[in-house]
């Protein structure tokens, strides 16, 4: 297994394992992984979009709670840069959000520095969104002694953009209507459930706060 495959297989279950960003509590809405191929059925590239709450506060990209269409990883084989691969797997993910989740804009986080990243996206279509942002990532550390690895973590600037897309045909805006009113619904049912739940709870704690002082 190459080191491509081998990361698409840790990618391909969840989409949420090495996304750059650290996760939030609630799982992709949905979720697509895109791969390039060469002619012997070797995998060469790849690129993961999921449409989900993003994990940190983007006002300009969405509210706290509404789910967004993210392009979250694009990789392609080191000898193989340079020829649009990235650029179709880009465009395909865009596809994706467009086509059948509803989705008229795509965002993504850069990281600060990656000047080869920003041009590929800004050649795309993709335009600042926002002050770079403070997270930590996940890095890999080197043991200078014995050449060993490690998966650490380490404070990083990322800075976020954002494309947007043809209008979605008219299915697939229905079905992103349907998809979203479901999920208000739901919030909706939960903070009901809260508020019904509350004074019970405080019932509860007050009979133990007796029980604790009579004993």
């Amino acid at each position: 297994e190459t080191g491509m495959e081998a990361l698409a297989s840790a990618l391909a279950p969840s989409l949420a394992r090495l996304y750059g960003l650290p996760r939030g509590p609630a799982a992709p809405v949905r979720a697509a992984l895109a791969i390039a191929r060469n002619a012997d059925g070797q995998l060469v590239g790849l690129s993961g979009i999921a449409l989900e709450t993003l994990p940190v506060p983007t006002p300009m990209l969405a509210a706290s709670s509404e789910p967004v269409a993210r392009i979250a990883y694009v990789a392609v084989e080191p000898a193989l840069r340079r020829r649009g691969i990235a650029w179709k797997l880009v465009r395909i993910c865009e596809h994706v959000a467009r086509t059948q989740w509803g989705e008229a804009s795509v965002c993504l986080f850069v990281k600060e520095g990656n000047a080869g990243a920003r041009a590929l996206y800004q050649s795309l279509g993709y335009v600042n969104a926002g002050p770079p942002l403070e997270v930590h990532l996940p890095v890999i550390e080197r043991n200078p002694n014995d050449g060993s690895e490690t998966l650490g973590k380490a404070m990083r600037l990322i800075e976020p953009m954002r494309a947007c897309l043809a209008p979605p045909p008219l299915g697939a805006r229905l079905r992103r209507k349907v998809r979203r009113t479901r999920m208000q619904v739901s919030c909706g049912l939960v903070k009901l459930i809260k508020v019904l739940l509350a004074p019970a709870l405080v019932v509860t704690r007050l009979l133990g706060l007796v029980d604790s002082s009579s004993a």
